[in-house]
Parts: structure tokens; C-alpha cells; sequence
């Protein structure tokens, strides 16, 4: 596909950190085929979900890390279909699950059970975290990994039984 230097400018803001550009990119990237590449649209959000950017105090939950980390999640949870077409994506994100899983310790604790079930936010958290897990779950090199990290297991049950367990429905359909 053709990429319009609009389309670089946000790419590259998303990658260097904007928040408005990733949110905009996590959003739309799949819209229009062939606009983005999975390729280009994996690399901006692994920026993001780098292991060494997860806050080491719950206190940061909605500073610029954590934030920039939710909407690479939400961009990975559109990731599934590309997977026939673009095997190559599946190593990657394999070799990347501890620092996806790190991500998603921190946002499980500080977005979910650290938020009242009335919290709007709360319900967002949950259907982004679960959406990018199930997006992601399918091959076996990805699974593999995620079966093999210790507390995988217990999340993903605990975002199952989440899942229809707050006052506030689901915008999404995903079996956790």
C-alpha cells in the first residue's frame, strides 16, 4: 500500500511517543488494508511494551508509559487476522511475551483490581487487556510462551470470570 506522509508523520510521532498518534494508529490501523503494515504497526507497538518502561510504582497508572503501553495493547488486539498472511509477526511476538505479560501485570493490577467496578476505565482495561490476549493467543509459538510464563493461566481466569462480573457491560465480544 501507499503511505501518504500523513501516514509516516503519524507512525513516527506514535513510535517517538505521542499518545493522541498511537491512540489514532491502535484505533485505525486496520481500517483501510494494506494502508499499514502489521509489520510497521508491530514495531511502533513493541516500542511500547518494552519490559524496562513498566512504572515500578502502581502510582503512575495513567502516566504517559502505562498509557502509551494500553494503546499498543489495543493495537495488538487487532493483530489475529494478519497472522495467515504474516507469519513472521508470530516469532516476534513470541520473543516478546514477557514484556507483554510485564505490561499486562501492571495494567491487570492497577486498571483492573485497583479500580471500582463502576469505573468506566475499569471495564476499558479489562476489554483491551483480554482483546489483545485472544488476539494473540492462537499459534502455538505465541501459546507456547504464555503457557510456559507462571501467572498466565491465573490472569487469563481471572479476566474470564471478569468479564461479565461488573455493572458495566463489555464493548467487545471476546471469549477470554
Amino acid at each position: 500500500g501507499f503511505l501518504s506522509p500523513v501516514h509516516f508523520q503519524v507512525i513516527d510521532a506514535a513510535r517517538r511517543g505521542s499518545l493522541p498518534d498511537i491512540t489514532a494508529l491502535s484505533n485505525a490501523w486496520t481500517d483501510t488494508p494494506g494502508l499499514i503494515s502489521p509489520a510497521d504497526a508491530l514495531d511502533v507497538f513493541l516500542v511500547h511494551l518494552a519490559g524496562n518502561k513498566v512504572p515500578a510504582t502502581p502510582e503512575e497508572l495513567f502516566s504517559i508509559s502505562p498509557n502509551l503501553a494500553f494503546a499498543s495493547l489495543l493495537g495488538l488486539s487487532k493483530i489475529n487476522a494478519f497472522f495467515p498472511g504474516h507469519p513472521e509477526l508470530i516469532p516476534r511476538i513470541a520473543a516478546k511475551w514477557p514484556e507483554i505479560f510485564k505490561w499486562s501485570l501492571y495494567l491487570y493490577s492497577t486498571r483492573i483490581q485497583g479500580l471500582d467496578r463502576t469505573d468506566q476505565r475499569r471495564r476499558t482495561a479489562l476489554d483491551v487487556l483480554a482483546g489483545a490476549w485472544y488476539s494473540i493467543c492462537n499459534p502455538d509459538e505465541i501459546q507456547a510462551q504464555m503457557v510456559r510464563t507462571p501467572a498466565t493461566v491465573e490472569i487469563a481466569t481471572r479476566l474470564w470470570l471478569e468479564e461479565d462480573a461488573g455493572p458495566i457491560p463489555s464493548q467487545v465480544s471476546v471469549p477470554v
